[in-house]
């Protein structure tokens, strides 16, 4: 059984076209996710990371780019706030949305569950293809 999507062939991921404007810069307000627009705390990991230009368009971002904002795995990053630097880890938004809303044991609320509605969709699962059988 591929342990990915437990034997079912389907996994939920993040639609990132309900999550990304991709004609829009991170100035703009690309993160479409509540609570990330231009300024706020959340978006700040992102904005502020060094690692984008941020009136670059999103659709203009190479794959690299797109890969970093999107699925990169967490890394010890330094950043500034109210003049004080600080430790915070960076990970791509997806991987971030994943982690809080989606593998989580906690009792959903209707307020998450509306947020995994908007935001998710099934798709077939990226290690078996849809098999639902591991390689051993």
């Amino acid at each position: 059984m591929c342990p990915t999507c437990e034997g079912i062939g389907k996994v939920i991921t993040v639609n990132i076209e309900a999550a990304i404007d991709k004609e829009k810069s991170l100035n703009e307000g690309a993160i479409l996710f509540p609570g990330h627009a231009p300024g706020t705390y959340p978006w700040k990991m992102y904005g502020d990371s060094g690692f984008f230009d941020n009136d670059k368009k999103i659709k203009d971002y190479t794959e690299k780019e797109l890969h970093k904002l999107l699925y990169a795995e967490p890394e010890k990053i330094k950043m500034q706030f109210n003049s004080s630097d600080f430790n915070a880890t960076y990970e791509g938004l997806v991987v971030k949305f994943m982690r809080q809303n989606v593998n989580t044991e906690k009792e959903a609320s209707k307020k998450a569950v509306k947020v995994l509605e908007d935001f998710t969709i099934m798709d077939t699962c990226h290690v078996c293809s849809g098999q639902r059988y591991n390689e051993n």
